[in-house]
């Protein structure tokens, strides 16, 4: 009889270590799983950053980029008023569309004491731009270029500023901009009819 609950007494430890180390080996592997799971995600959203990172950058790379390429200046005879026409250029791969200008221009004594950041003088609509196509955008100012503002320009105490506000689509429909602020304030650009750009107000998204 003593044998028999001795045997059964070491069965049921038995069974107790067995239930045991199972439930141990439960969780170690449930642990195991929560982990690999953890680390699965972690690869995924790496992944997926990745893939958004690559397509960021193949968007930067194919998109329109709208810049200035040149400002001419015309006028024959002082007392003319001034005309201009600005080039500007879709460096892009991919064209521009619903390109659109806004702008306003001013003239005095040197620094500006007024600021252009205000796009009042219009609209002009140049439609689509192709991909490293052009566009010459002419601006009838009504500027007189007296003798007194030539001679001003020459000496380097006069300027003429222009201020313009470019905007356009992406081929993926997201708005774009290119503020320009150019300016002609000495002999050398009086000398060849253009305006350069400023130090400051030039940007573009």
């Amino acid at each position: 009889m003593n044998t028999a609950a001795q045997e059964m007494n070491v069965a049921t430890q038995d069974m107790r270590d067995y239930a045991f180390y199972s439930t141990g080996l439960v969780g170690i592997g449930t642990v195991l799983l929560l982990i690999t799971l953890w680390l699965t995600w972690q690869a995924n959203r790496a992944a997926v950053a990745a893939v958004e990172v690559t397509r960021d950058i193949g968007m930067k790379q194919v998109r329109a980029y709208i810049g200035v390429k040149a400002m001419k200046c015309e006028w024959e005879r002082p007392g003319d008023k001034l005309t201009l026409t600005l080039s500007v250029k879709n460096s892009g791969q991919t064209p521009a569309y619903g390109v659109s200008m806004r702008q306003t221009i001013a003239f005095g004594p040197k620094p500006l004491n007024e600021s252009l950041s205000v796009m009042d003088d219009g609209l002009t609509n140049g439609g689509e731009l192709g991909a490293s196509h052009e566009y010459h955008w002419p601006y009838a100012s009504q500027i007189v270029m007296s003798q007194e503002l030539i001679d001003g320009i020459e000496k380097g105490t006069h300027a003429i500023w222009f201020s313009g506000l470019i905007t356009y689509k992406d081929v993926w429909g997201k708005r774009r901009e290119t503020r320009i602020r150019l300016s002609m304030g000495s002999a050398e650009q009086l000398r060849f009819k253009q305006m350069g750009a400023d130090d400051e107000g030039n940007s573009a998204t």
